[in-house]
């Protein structure tokens, strides 16, 4: 999880509790989360005046963290019920960029993916941005639903990026680009080693 501001790496999260605060509040934006239902994801083992008050303390540490206070607009929207991340802030996230790329190639109108230019580029822009699992080696040790949280989310991007690669090799295999193909079949071997289908492809390609 790499966090920057204003082109700097964030490095004063202090402990891991806050880092999770941040990434589900901003991954999970599209509305407000209730302070008791964020407090019993990240602390279920404490009570409920236990957990909010560890809510209430990781709180202030992540706005501190990312200079909350500072940002105009501001990062969160803070009430005494609920936080949610602000998406009008000055801010930019891989996955909802690598998202917004995939639907647009859904949403474009041309007769073939494989004729289509800008749908190409659009792929290949989305097979850049993923550069490894959601939250890679991240867990909490006490908490199994942020952690269910996490490996839901895991699944889904890494299908949507497995997809996205096998896409971009059936492209360039069609075309003819067979150099171009073979390197998105590497990607798709230290991806999802076990697809059999996968060494065969790879095969053919380097034969072409």
């Amino acid at each position: 999880m790499t966090v920057e501001v204003d082109g700097r790496p964030v490095s004063r999260f202090e402990y891991n509790k806050v880092r999770a605060l941040l990434a589900y509040l901003i991954v999970e934006s599209e509305s407000p989360h209730r302070r008791e239902a964020l407090a019993g994801l990240l602390w279920p083992d404490q009570s409920e005046k236990a957990a909010l008050d560890s809510l209430r303390n990781a709180l202030a540490k992540l706005r501190q963290s990312i200079g909350d206070q500072e940002a105009q607009p501001p990062y969160l929207l803070i009430t005494k019920d609920s936080i949610l991340f602000n998406q009008a802030s000055d801010h930019w996230l891989d996955k909802t960029h690598f998202l917004l790329l995939l639907d647009s190639t859904k949403t474009h109108r041309h007769r073939r993916i494989e004729c289509c230019p800008t749908c190409t580029e659009r792929l290949k822009q989305t097979a850049e941005l993923y550069r490894g699992e959601f939250l890679e080696g991240f867990y909490l040790a006490d908490s199994d639903l942020f952690n269910d949280w996490i490996s839901l989310k895991r699944q889904k991007l890494s299908h949507m990026a497995l997809e996205t690669l096998s896409k971009l090799v059936s492209i360039y295999e069609r075309r003819g680009e067979y150099a171009q193909a073979l390197d998105y079949t590497q990607r798709l071997v230290e991806l999802d080693p076990c697809q059999e289908e996968t060494y065969t492809q790879a095969m053919r390609l380097l034969a072409s």
